[in-house]
């Protein structure tokens, strides 16, 4: 008999940092038009009210939801924080000639552990789902590039003037970035300035124009952070819905340098 598959739910194991665990975080549950997500424990599983016919269908649309709130979990605390690894999906026949649907595939579960893991932080509560955030080319760039210097391999300076410089090209110029993305002038420019004039060792993107660094100070570089997260984050936002008036971006949002 010819079977009418439909993956009723897909399931992913949730990814800690070893220095960071979920324990205490109590179950969350969101809704959308296309799933009911529900996040308990190690686990986050997916409903499925969307029809697709096979788990691979099902895991290409899910996927960059998941992508999606990694990157502001990554924004928001540390990129190691948490993740996500697919775990197995269930689909079930739902052909007309039945009144009950029947279980067709579930993927076995495989389950590693690490004895090497030491956590440190317990959070009281799992990241929100993202809402009103689309990941584009420039966000897994720009995104792609903080990430880099999160894990040392980069440096402050150059990854924040590629930020930079990815926000303004995509706009046509930093005047109409500005423009688009509802950003104060004065942050861009603050910014450039500290990209441009400011350095040291592992710092700089270029060598300094008078023979000597001007070294970042701790507060300059945590305000180079916070409004390059910023930034990454507004392209997202305004990926997703180009026609919402965003609230602009202004210098004093950040601490004073």
């Amino acid at each position: 008999m010819l079977t009418h598959s439909h993956v009723k739910s897909i399931h992913y194991r949730i990814i800690t940092g070893e220095h960071v665990d979920y324990k205490k975080a109590s179950p969350i549950r969101e809704e959308t038009d296309d799933f009911v997500l529900r996040v308990e424990n190690d686990l986050a599983s997916f409903e499925m009210k969307k029809h697709f016919s096979t788990k691979e269908d099902a895991k290409d649309y899910i996927d960059p939801y998941l992508k999606r709130w990694e990157i502001l979990i990554g924004l928001a605390h540390d990129h190691r924080d948490l993740r996500f690894e697919y775990k197995n999906a269930e689909v079930i026949d739902r052909s007309p000639d039945d009144k009950n649907s029947i279980i067709l595939n579930v993927d076995p579960i495989r389950i590693s552990v690490s004895l090497d893991a030491v956590l440190h932080v317990s959070r009281g509560r799992f990241p929100s789902p993202p809402k009103n955030f689309e990941n584009t080319p420039d966000v897994e760039t720009m995104y792609l590039r903080y990430k880099a210097f999160r894990e040392g391999k980069e440096s402050l300076l150059a990854m924040a003037y590629m930020c930079l410089t990815v926000l303004e090209t995509s706009a046509g110029g930093r005047s109409k970035a500005v423009s688009k993305y509802s950003i104060s002038k004065a942050v861009l420019n603050k910014l450039g300035t500290i990209c441009s004039e400011k350095g040291g060792k592992n710092q700089d993107r270029k060598a300094p124009k008078k023979g000597a660094f001007d070294v970042l100070t701790a507060s300059e570089s945590e305000w180079v952070i916070q409004v390059v997260k910023a930034l990454i984050r507004r392209v997202g936002e305004y990926a997703y819905r180009p026609t919402t008036s965003l609230q602009a971006i202004i210098i004093s949002d950040f601490p004073p340098v």
